[in-house]
């Protein structure tokens, strides 16, 4: 605007000048026949000057004032705006920061929830899982002495038996067998249990992980029945543990040529039984792998580093090498 402004005085003093001129031309021209209009025309000339020069310091002065108004105009009207912008920011901070405490209280809230429902869930599988290794320790106990009652009056009978064989030797051979047998039963039972207990807390880790994705909304629904079926096998060589804890392994004796046939029985028998509950109890180890291996499986769900202790045991190796 400015610009304009020189502008337009320029022209001004460029049409004054000009007038100027004509004028003094005019004048040199007529100055020779009227001398007398010389003074006459050199101050009208002066006074146009005067009059060109006053309007035009008028005209800037009211341009100035134009846009001085309208500068002032202007920056009234950006800073409304501004004052504008700036409450409707704060407005908007206010809302974000009300919903943002809202939600974080929302998010602890459903967090504490969540927790609380694992803690539940993994105190009360705590107590379910103390409440059956006590009865199953109880009632192996109560098996084993029912066991010992059974061996003692099997005992007095081989000792009769005992009295018709003459070689002393043979006879010492026996009596050892026949306790080692009751010992490698009784050792064999207490392993299998104590493996059963590792298997048992590797299976609450994995329940444990399992619940804690339920309740982050993952789908576990293959992973529970897992677990069922691992804690249905590991009632199943429970079962099978008390059932071998009260058996005896009574040697029959006939006469003393036939004692090594008579003692291969019982060893053998011995054996077998030994073999089915290793078999039990490895099917309880690889139905725990499985739910472990299917829980990792599962997106978002931290892996699970199962170390699944192995049921090793050879019945008849252990009772061959300790005749």
């Amino acid at each position: 605007m400015n610009k304009y402004i020189v502008i337009i005085v320029t022209m001004l003093l460029f049409a004054g000048q000009a007038s100027a001129q004509e004028v003094q031309t005019t004048a040199t021209s007529t100055a020779t026949p009227v001398p007398q209009m010389r003074k006459p025309l050199i101050q009208d000339t002066r006074d146009v000057n005067k009059t060109l020069r006053e309007d035009a310091i008028r005209k800037t002065e009211e341009l100035r004032r134009g846009v001085r108004d309208e500068n002032e105009a202007t920056r009234g009207g950006v800073r409304d705006t501004r004052e504008g912008t700036r409450e409707v920011l704060q407005q908007k901070r206010e809302d974000i920061r009300s919903g943002s405490t809202s939600t974080r209280q929302e998010l602890k809230a459903t967090v504490e929830q969540q927790r609380e429902v694992v803690k539940q869930k993994m105190e009360q599988a705590k107590k379910e899982i103390e409440a059956r290794r006590e009865e199953f320790k109880k009632t192996v106990e109560l098996k084993r002495e029912e066991a010992k009652k059974k061996i003692e009056a099997n005992r007095a009978q081989l000792q009769e038996k005992l009295k018709s064989i003459k070689d002393e030797k043979k006879k010492t051979a026996v009596q050892t067998i026949d306790k080692r047998l009751e010992e490698i039963n009784a050792d064999r039972m207490q392993h299998f249990s104590n493996v059963l207990s590792q298997l048992e807390k590797v299976l609450e880790n994995v329940e444990s992980r399992a619940t804690k994705g339920e309740v982050a909304g993952k789908d576990i629904t293959i992973v529970k029945a897992d677990i069922v079926a691992a804690k249905a096998a590991i009632a199943a060589a429970r079962e099978a543990i008390v059932t071998q804890s009260a058996k005896t392994y009574a040697l029959t004796i006939n006469q003393e040529d036939t004692l090594r046939t008579d003692v291969g029985k019982a060893r053998q028998a011995l054996g077998t039984d030994l073999k089915k509950i290793q078999d039990v109890v490895v099917a309880a180890r690889e139905a725990i792998r499985k739910a472990a291996t299917d829980l990792a499986k599962i997106p978002g769900v931290n892996s699970v580093d199962v170390q699944v202790p192995t049921a090793t045991s050879t019945a008849t190796t252990s009772t061959s090498t300790n005749q």
